[in-house]
C-alpha cells in the first residue's frame, strides 16, 4: 500500500534497468578512481591540469547521475520511496521477476484479483521486451534507499552551491572550491551501504 505515482516509459526503463542494478558500478568505477584522482591532487606537488580536470568530470558525472536518478525514481518518490508504491511499469517488472524465480506461479496468480496490475496489452508487451525483470524491496530496503537518496541529492547540490559561492566570495571562500567539488566522494559510504 501507499500512494501512487505514474512514471514513463523512460523513467522506468532507468529505473528498472540501470540504476536498481547498477550502483556497484558507479562505486567502482566512478567513486573510488574519484578517491584516487583526491588523494593524488591533495597529497603530492604535481600541478598538472588532468587531475583537476578528472575532479571536474567526476563531480558532472555524479551531479547527472543523482539528478537522473532523482527524474527516474520520480520527483516526491525519489525521496520517500517508503510511502509510494512502484508504478504500474514497473510494478509489472517486478511482477515479472516474482514468476521468473518461482515466487508466484502464473496460474495462481491469475486467480488473485490482489496481484492484478492494470496495464494495457500494449504496455505490457513493451515491459516484457524492454524492462528487466527488477526484484521487489522490502520495506527496510525502501526505507534505508530513501535516506540514501536524500542524502546524495543534499550532497550533490550543497557541492554545486559552494561552487558557485567559491566565485561569488572569492576572498572568503576560494580555498574551498575543490572542497565542494570533491563532497559527493561521501557516496562512497552510500553506496556501500545499499549494496
Amino acid at each position: 500500500t501507499g500512494k501512487e505515482c505514474h512514471n514513463g516509459r523512460f523513467q522506468s526503463w532507468l529505473e528498472c534497468n540501470w540504476f536498481r542494478v547498477n550502483r556497484v558500478w558507479t562505486l567502482t568505477v566512478i567513486i573510488i578512481p574519484s578517491v584516487c584522482i583526491a588523494l593524488i591532487r591533495g597529497l603530492s606537488t604535481i600541478n598538472h591540469w588532468l587531475p583537476t580536470a578528472m575532479i571536474y568530470f567526476f563531480f558532472c558525472y555524479n551531479f547527472v547521475d543523482i539528478n537522473l536518478r532523482w527524474y527516474a525514481f520520480g520527483f516526491s518518490r525519489y525521496r520517500n520511496l517508503d510511502e509510494y508504491r512502484n508504478p504500474p511499469l514497473v510494478q509489472q517488472a517486478v511482477r515479472n521477476w516474482k514468476v521468473k524465480t518461482g515466487y508466484i506461479e502464473l496460474e495462481d496468480d491469475e486467480d488473485n484479483l490482489s496481484n492484478v496490475i492494470k496495464l494495457s496489452h500494449v504496455n505490457k508487451k513493451w515491459v516484457h521486451a524492454t524492462l528487466r525483470p527488477t526484484m521487489p524491496m522490502t520495506e527496510f530496503e525502501k526505507s534505508s534507499m530513501a535516506l540514501v537518496h536524500r542524502f546524495e541529492l543534499g550532497i550533490i547540490w550543497l557541492g554545486l552551491a559552494g561552487f558557485v559561492l567559491s566565485f561569488i566570495a572569492a576572498e572568503y571562500a576560494s580555498g574551498y572550491r575543490f572542497m565542494f567539488l570533491q563532497i559527493y566522494l561521501l557516496r562512497l559510504f552510500t553506496l556501500i551501504k545499499s549494496n
